[in-house]
């Protein structure tokens, strides 16, 4: 009697390799556009929202923005910091987004969580950035409850005080404010 055989599949050479490659790569790919779709959504916690209170420990050029002074009005308000080479490298956009809109009534702040103990550094950037609106110092709180979580970083409040829009966001910043404008006060 014959001992019983068993059909065997036949093995192909770097079969198992084959298989471990198509898995990262498809595992890549997956991640990859995880990424990319994560980019492109708006921050986690986001959502039109009473913004924060504006404290700055000081400000430069200009006096510090009072409730009354921002009631009613629409507010650009931009996170920077005098060493942040992406701000300085944005700061042309800014400067034409701000004549383009402060004789329509936008307001724009500038705030950096830096302290006094670099005035020097921050009114330098300043001029050379050509930023002319009032920017606070030490307002590492309020941009903590704007939630920033990088810089720059610009947000548009609406006429009632609610953060409308933020980066990174789906519509262009010009679309945000024409939309908050366009409110009645």
């Amino acid at each position: 009697m014959e001992p019983e055989t068993q059909p065997t599949t036949p093995v192909r050479p770097n079969g198992g390799r084959s298989f471990g490659f198509a898995l990262i790569v498809v595992t890549s790919a997956a991640i990859g556009f995880a990424l990319l779709i994560r980019q492109g959504s708006p921050p986690k916690n986001f959502g039109i929202r009473p913004a924060p209170p504006i404290r700055a420990a000081g400000w430069l050029n200009g006096k510090p923005p009072t409730a009354a002074d921002l009631r009613g009005k629409v507010v650009v308000i931009d996170a920077w910091a005098h060493w942040c080479e992406r701000c300085r490298a944005k700061a042309p956009e800014l400067v034409k987004l701000h004549e383009t809109y402060q004789n329509r009534g936008v307001v724009f702040l500038g705030l950096t969580p830096e302290g006094n103990d670099v005035a020097t550094e921050n009114k330098k950037f300043l001029e050379e950035v050509k930023f002319t609106w009032p920017s606070g110092y030490g307002a590492a709180q309020t941009l903590a409850a704007l939630n920033s979580e990088a810089l720059p970083k610009l947000w548009v409040l609406d006429r009632k005080n609610m953060v409308i829009w933020e980066q990174p966001a789906s519509e262009p910043i010009e679309a945000a404010i024409e939309r908050a404008l366009a409110e009645q006060p």
